[in-house]
């Protein structure tokens, strides 16, 4: 699983790209810690801060986003705001049971890092996408 940031999830708005650029970096670093997992030791501590740190951080770059989308009168805002709500509740309900067991955290941290980028690419290429020219044209 390659995880790397491309030209083609470029917005043209620079804010939000580099916002973009850090949540696919965040990915791709959950992504290779898996590599660095040690059989039998524990890192629930080390997993729950990871999630607690992008959730707070796609928490901010939402509001961010949907910020410039209200100044600019983005008509599907709303829409936009439901899916962000939807991917918040998603972490939310992220069990912390599924990641207690030492032999089952580094299943979970791939499954988590599939899911962020899978997310994140769909997101940006499409939804996102939509409010660009209106972003743009204000």
């Amino acid at each position: 699983m390659i995880l790397k940031w491309n030209n083609n999830m470029e917005l043209g708005i620079p804010s939000i790209d580099d916002q973009h650029k850090n949540l696919v970096e965040m990915c791709q670093k959950a992504f290779e810690w898996t590599k660095e997992i040690e059989e039998g030791v524990d890192y629930y501590d080390q997993i729950s801060q990871m999630l607690e740190s992008v959730k707070e951080y796609t928490i901010e770059h939402f509001e961010f986003e949907e910020n410039l989308m209200k100044e600019a009168g983005f008509e599907q805002l709303l829409e936009h705001e439901v899916e962000h709500s939807f991917f918040v509740k998603k972490l939310d309900r992220l069990n912390k049971r599924d990641y207690d067991e030492p032999q089952e955290q580094k299943q979970f941290i791939l499954n988590l890092s599939q899911f962020l980028f899978d997310w994140l690419v769909h997101h940006i290429l499409e939804t996102d996408k939509k409010y660009v020219d209106t972003i743009k044209r204000d």
